[in-house]
């Protein structure tokens, strides 16, 4: 291990802050879509593509969930490593033992802490590079359907506005994953 390893707060922060940003946008989009799926029941093409938005929604949310449950670990371990820094204890090898050689307190971060730590940050990066699947179907069904529906209609305005929330959704994903890059490289 070549250094400290740190966790930035204000960036675990930052990704809880954007997620829970995230999941609001994202409920509002489900509402909407459950909106028009009650008002265009009646039109078959619309309805199934609208069922298909729908449950891809689901899956966003369910991976959503599952990072925010991530960054909660990852901020567990965090607050276990500034405990550990409070603490004097030995220094530990690459091999995990610990140091004799080692004059003065150190770290008692093991190697399997470390891996773990590392593990939670590939997770987080692995499950918000997942939601690109699910989200680009979301988006280009919700295209297709602002380019069939009639612009004058009410539909059309509650499409456009779900249209704009999945931009923002886009933009606040990408910048979550900006971020946990910079936690992992940390790690």
């Amino acid at each position: 291990m070549e250094g400290p390893v740190t966790v930035d707060s204000a960036a675990i922060k930052n990704i809880r802050l954007a997620l829970k940003e995230l999941a609001q946008t994202m409920i509002m989009v489900n509402g909407n879509i459950n909106l028009l799926l009650t008002e265009l029941n009646h039109e078959l093409n619309y309805s199934e593509a609208l069922q298909t938005v729908n449950q891809h929604l689901k899956v966003i949310l369910q991976i959503i969930s599952e990072v925010r449950s991530q960054i909660a670990r990852l901020d567990q371990h965090r607050e276990s490593f500034m405990t550990l820094k409070e603490q004097p204890q030995p220094n530990y090898t690459p091999q995990g033992q610990p140091d004799s050689t080692s004059e003065g307190p150190g770290l008692a971060v093991t190697p399997e802490f470390v891996k773990d730590l590392a593990n939670t940050g590939q997770n987080i990066r692995q499950r918000l590079h997942e939601l690109a699947q699910p989200l680009v179907v979301v988006t280009g069904t919700v295209d297709l359907l602002l380019m069939e529906v009639d612009q004058d209609s009410k539909h059309y305005q509650r499409l456009q506005t779900i249209s704009e929330n999945l931009e923002n959704i886009v933009i606040i994903i990408d910048e979550v994953r900006k971020v946990a890059r910079k936690v992992g490289k940390a790690l």
